[in-house]
């Protein structure tokens, strides 16, 4: 029994036509003597179009019966493939997250996988079955409640199941050729990476690149499992997420971007009166389960002021705690902004390098681009940018390091040369 794990994304499930073409692949597989097992996400927007139904009747459905409903988009896919595959004579089962089970906590919306029994699957692989499993959901063990792992959780149910199968690849198929030096619907001379690293492929996704689900990546960082992402429909290469120390390091790999953050700022907090301000605001966010992607600090005088950003999602959830604590700490106002952007390079090789976050700024500044905040890691650097100015901003950038002609990698032998305008 050769088991190999194929995902399939929503976009490459559209519709009965693009089902077809994926059977199809999936069989070349078999005739190859694989024993796929797969892993389909719910069919393009479909769960877009669920999630507009449940708003018909409030804004913030309950978070139970929003996962429940939305985990049918995934049992649709992996039963219209299975009955596909079954009718080019080929024996074919699917399974729900619940049937396996694919056990996983209880924090409906964004749940974590706990465990997962590949007993059936196992099975079934003897047995000379195709398996088709739904992706991007799970069970809580004692409720039986039905969760998901939030957008782009099949990716992760993918890893889960490499790992659970003892396997050491993942084939991760897609709309496009593989992971970009950008996003190549926004700089179509975007070139395709042949390798990524695992922290880089990280830093990525949580930029906002949406190929891969960071906690698929981090999944398969952490079990040393090669990820291949490929596209679904050509016979292209694509590209390998693996271990950084088989991969020549870039100085920069690439830039992605999101706009799916917001920025709350405490004005004028009177320090004297409540030095214990920062545990206070960050101890609430903390208790909500609110990840924090940069934290802004100036202090001047008696006062200070404060500035974080977080998605917007999860800003719905913190609004009313936030104003009553801005209250409490006595801050002049507070502010919430939703207008700007974030806009990311990436590159193992730059914490080695000096001079990478000048020259990402110059190639900002030359578009007299207005750059609110900053956030640098050993191999990242981070701006929040306005809305309006996003394409010009990732534009800019990618120009500036010319990632047209792939990774940027200077001349490592010579900072001086290397960031010269």
């Amino acid at each position: 029994m050769d088991a190999c794990v194929l995902k399939f994304g929503g976009t490459s499930l559209q519709d009965i036509s693009r089902i077809k073409e994926i059977g199809k692949r999936i069989i070349k597989y078999k005739k190859l003597g694989k024993s796929p097992v797969v892993v389909v996400s719910a069919m393009n927007k479909t769960t877009d179009e669920l999630i507009r139904m449940s708003k018909e009747f409030s804004l913030h459905p309950d978070k139970r019966e929003l996962d429940l409903m939305l985990s049918t988009g995934e049992q649709v896919s992996a039963s219209l493939l299975a009955i596909y595959l079954k009718a080019k004579g080929y024996k074919a089962i699917s399974f729900n997250a619940f049937q396996l089970p694919i056990i996983t906590d209880s924090d409906f919306g964004r749940a974590k996988i706990l465990s997962v029994n590949v007993d059936k699957i196992k099975k079934h692989l003897e047995m000379d079955y195709i398996v088709v499993i739904t992706g991007y959901q799970g069970v809580v063990n004692d409720t039986r409640n039905i969760t998901t792992l939030g957008r782009g959780g099949s990716d992760t149910t993918a890893l889960a199941m490499t790992l659970s199968l003892g396997l050491k690849s993942c084939e991760i198929f897609t709309d496009v050729d593989g992971v970009f030096t950008a996003d190549p619907e926004m700089i179509p001379e975007a070139q395709k990476l042949n390798t990524i690293s695992y922290e880089e492929m990280l830093e990525l996704a949580g930029g906002g690149a949406r190929v891969m689900h960071p906690r698929a990546v981090l999944l398969a960082q952490k079990n040393d499992i090669v990820i291949h992402v490929k596209n679904s429909f050509h016979n292209n290469p694509g590209t390998l997420i693996k271990n950084k120390q088989d991969i020549n390091k870039s100085i920069v790999t690439g830039v992605t971007y999101t706009s799916n953050e917001a920025r709350v700022s405490f004005e004028k907090i009177p320090v004297s009166e409540h030095k214990d301000y920062l545990s206070r605001i960050f101890r609430m966010i903390a208790e909500e389960e609110v990840n924090i992607n940069l934290i802004a600090k100036n202090h001047s005088g008696d006062f200070a002021d404060l500035s974080f950003a977080v998605e917007k999602s999860d800003l719905i959830r913190l609004v009313h705690l936030i104003k009553l604590l801005s209250q409490e700490i006595r801050a002049r106002r507070v502010v919430f902004d939703t207008d700007f952007s974030r806009v990311t390079i990436i590159g193992s090789g730059m914490k080695n390098c000096p001079g990478v976050a000048f020259k990402m700024f110059s190639a900002l500044q030359e578009k007299q681009i207005q750059i609110h905040m900053i956030s640098t890691s050993d191999i990242k650097v981070s701006v929040f940018v306005d809305n309006k100015d996003l394409f010009t901003a990732v534009k800019a950038v990618h120009e500036k390091f010319e990632l047209s002609k792939g990774p940027y990698r200077g001349d490592l032998g010579s900072t001086k040369q290397a960031f010269t305008s």
